[in-house]
């Protein structure tokens, strides 16, 4: 089934549980005693992870779509500059094989895929073709004097990149990216404040009130991982080997990095969305553990107008739970349309009240004063500033010993906030005190 088919098909699906989901409320509401039995209950459970899993799996499948075009794109530029046109080859390499030769690289009857007889130089990369005329990449670095560090296939990176987002809820919003290709600190424009228009009588003389600006500075803190894996496994062409090292790669920098793009305090580490945060909407006094529909709708429009109309909704997998089970309250206490609405359309993902819904498992779940929901533009309030893409680079030498090829994969980055206070672009919900 093509990819579009099945993301058609999951979307029907997630309809279909939505039905029966009102369905089953209905006639729970139904019941003469107004109670709940084990069997209703149990079953609105196993409807609700399956609507979450079937929406997780469409996001994936979007992810991989939007990933396929640019893979296509970015191999017919790469393949336009190295091939050789007195080369004519024979047959074609999928990209898995492809992939499968880099992590080979250096090891017994291991190719690199390229044109033979070709020498080139891009950017910080060198190409040159081994004794028995295959070329092999390296990086050119100033530690490196093996073999160890051929150059990794644009599309395995993009992998990684796809699980890093995957597992970083932040980035799925429309923060600002800005990629550089050295790591010494950017100084990124960001408003303090706005000019204020004022009525002029007729030859009366104009006031200045400028837009006030300031600069974030933003640094390049390095996260990374080793992985070990055997000659023997490498070898194995049944093993999955590439889509286990882009997993495991990307979960981890995607795990380590997202805690500190919420949380973090931009002191020695990157800046969090919740370092700081403005509230916009605090909970009465008894919802430690609850936010109300009310609340939601005061959240949503004490954030201005400009940056509503761009906004995203940031939250961890429990308050998101508890939130899809609030209702608009239309024909009494309980009752009506569920403030939380699956996409209408296969790829769109679920809102309230019309803008996306986004989870991280580091926004703080709800409890006494704690900011558990944010809403509002990303785009003016944080950005993240990478340098170049995720590194991943291999060695044959480090634990020759034990037959080992270890494999580093590293991302230098930071984040900081850019509109923040009373007038900010992104907002929290807090729930009460007591």
């Amino acid at each position: 089934m093509e990819i579009q088919e099945l993301i058609q098909k999951l979307h029907d699906d997630r309809l279909g549980i939505r039905a029966k989901q009102t369905e089953l409320m209905a006639n729970m509401e139904a019941n003469i005693d107004g109670t709940e039995s084990g069997e209703d209950k149990a079953k609105w459970e196993e409807l609700d992870k399956a609507f979450v899993e079937k929406g997780e799996r469409i996001d994936q499948l979007l992810t991989l779509k939007e990933n396929d075009k640019q893979l296509d794109e970015q191999r017919r530029r790469y393949e336009t500059v190295i091939k050789d046109p007195k080369v004519v080859e024979t047959g074609e390499h999928t990209l898995n094989e492809r992939i499968r030769n880099w992590l080979r690289a250096g090891l017994p009857d291991a190719e690199v895929w390229a044109p033979k007889t070709l020498q080139i130089r891009f950017d910080s990369l060198a190409a040159r073709p081994n004794k028995n005329g295959v070329l092999e990449y390296h990086d050119l670095t100033k530690a490196v004097t093996t073999a160890g560090g051929f150059t990794v296939p644009t599309g395995f990176v993009n992998t990684l990149q796809e699980h890093l987002i995957e597992n970083n809820g932040v980035r799925r919003t429309n923060a600002q990216v800005f990629t550089t290709n050295t790591g010494e600190a950017i100084l990124v424009p960001k408003t303090t404040s706005h000019g204020v228009a004022t009525l002029v009588a007729e030859a009366g003389a104009f006031l200045e009130s400028d837009v006030a600006f300031g600069q974030a500075s933003m640094a390049a803190y390095k996260f990374g991982k080793l992985d070990q894996i055997s000659t023997e496994l490498i070898t194995d062409s049944a093993v999955d080997l590439t889509g286990y090292l882009a997993r495991a790669a990307g979960l981890a920098i995607g795990v380590s990095t997202s805690a500190y793009n919420v949380t973090g305090t931009g002191t020695a580490q990157p800046e969090g969305i919740a370092n700081a945060p403005t509230a916009g909407k605090t909970g009465a006094v008894g919802q430690t553990l609850t936010v109300i529909a009310n609340d939601l709708i005061d959240l949503y429009h004490s954030v201005v107008s400009g940056y509503r109309a761009r906004g995203f909704w940031v939250m961890n997998d429990l308050t998101a739970a508890f939130i899809r089970k609030i209702r608009d309250d239309t024909g009494g206490t309980g009752l009506g349309n569920f403030i939380w609405q699956p996409g209408l359309q296969a790829g769109a993902p679920d809102t309230i009240f019309g803008r996306p819904v986004v989870t991280d498992p580091n926004v703080a779940a709800m409890a006494a004063n704690t900011y558990s929901i944010a809403f509002g533009d990303f785009s003016a309030y944080f950005a993240f500033r990478d340098v170049n893409t995720v590194n991943f680079d291999r060695s044959d030498d480090f634990a020759f010993s034990t037959g080992l090829v270890t494999y580093r994969t590293s991302l230098r980055t930071d984040s900081k906030q850019l509109i923040n206070g009373a007038a900010g672009a992104v907002k929290f919900y807090r729930n009460s005190a007591t």
